[in-house]
């Protein structure tokens, strides 16, 4: 697996590789998000595309878009489908990855994952949901419909130490102090 970072040139080199090899439209039915969708701040989320049946596949230019106040993306790999393949990912807007991915060879099988992204939700990500989504670019050469997920950044709720629990602790500790006075008086 190589994975470089996107320029303008290896965005052309890639379509160009993409379309001289096949003129037809790999159709990506069906087609599914799968991962944790929800965590605290500070946790890492994964999620990977995964396709049920792969025919012909040649190549994907994809748009992965989210809540940049949410997530913050953090890598990509290449799944179990694509085996050795090209892949590409450029970050630079936040809220916005664009993916391409190019296998050795065309690709029939399925099923099975076509890419997992990792996502790190901030430690000062806003509790509540966010969408995250997944499209083609170029549906000329791997045609999937838009995915979306609801992301969910949870709050977590603080210990609560019961009342009586802490009555106990108090009482403890006063008690010797009330005999620590008494011997005072008497002495003083």
């Amino acid at each position: 697996m190589v994975i470089a970072p996107i320029t303008r040139y290896t965005r052309t080199a890639v379509l160009a590789a993409m379309l001289g090899g096949w003129g037809g439209t790999a159709l990506a039915l069906p087609v599914m998000l799968q991962g944790t969708f929800s965590g605290f701040r500070g946790e890492t989320l994964n999620i990977s595309l995964s396709d049920e049946q792969l025919t012909d596949f040649e190549g994907a230019d994809l748009l992965v878009t989210f809540g940049a106040a949410s997530l913050t993306y953090t890598g990509i790999s290449v799944g179990s489908l694509l085996g050795t393949s090209f892949v590409a990912a450029n970050d630079t807007i936040p809220g916005e990855v664009t993916i391409n991915v190019i296998p050795n060879a065309p690709v029939t099988g399925g099923p099975g994952t076509l890419v997992t992204l990792s996502f790190m939700i901030p430690n000062d990500a806003p509790f509540g949901q966010s969408s995250l989504m997944f499209a083609t670019l170029d549906n000329m050469v791997y045609d999937m419909p838009p995915l979306t997920e609801l992301i969910t950044v949870n709050q977590r709720t603080p210990s609560v130490v019961s009342l009586p629990g802490t009555a106990a602790l108090l009482l403890a500790g006063f008690v010797p102090l009330l005999g620590l006075a008494r011997r005072v008086r008497r002495n003083g």
